[in-house]
């Protein structure tokens, strides 16, 4: 019998995969989300079999994509520029000043989003 909840893009199991992003374990935790076509569609785009876990690589892979995606989105729309991908912290804590002065709850959603999981 199949598990329908495991076809299901869920809070949890995005929850769980942001958690895994910034959480260092050794066990091996499966997440759903490992099987998504949007995770296989990305795995056909670089080579991530010398990971210990393509998948879970692939998915956090994909996760930062979309957040660094959504921000440089949310802050082109405030006429502010891209993030760098290697920032100090003094230079991420100009960001988020830069981006509070807006007082745009989006912008200032997705730069938490984005200095929690991926800076």
């Amino acid at each position: 019998m199949v598990n329908l909840e495991k076809f299901l893009i869920t809070n949890k199991y995005v929850r769980q995969a942001l958690d895994q992003l910034i959480q260092v374990t050794t066990e091996k935790h499966i997440n759903p989300l490992h099987y998504l076509q949007l995770v296989e569609a990305h795995m056909m785009n670089a080579d991530y079999s010398f990971f210990p876990s393509p998948r879970q690589f692939a998915l956090n892979d994909l996760l930062i994509s979309v957040i660094q995606d959504r921000y440089d989105y949310q802050r082109n729309l405030h006429s502010l520029p891209p993030i760098k991908s290697a920032e100090n912290l003094i230079s991420v804590m100009a960001i988020v000043k830069e981006d509070a002065a807006t007082a745009n709850s989006d912008l200032i959603g997705w730069n938490w989003i984005y200095i929690h999981y991926v800076v």
